[in-house]
């Protein structure tokens, strides 16, 4: 199973990227922050 977090602000996913890093320094060779714009609205 793969398992996505995503996070609302950079900083959280960047303090979240450096604890990987300190863990498992392979596995965070394949992390990256992506930006994204986000839609109001969609199905009720």
């Amino acid at each position: 199973m793969t398992r996505v977090e995503t996070f609302v602000r950079r900083e959280d996913a960047e303090r979240f990227i450096e604890e990987v890093r300190g863990d498992d320094p392979d596995l965070a060779s394949y992390l990256r922050i992506e930006n994204r714009e986000l839609e109001a609205g969609g199905p009720i």
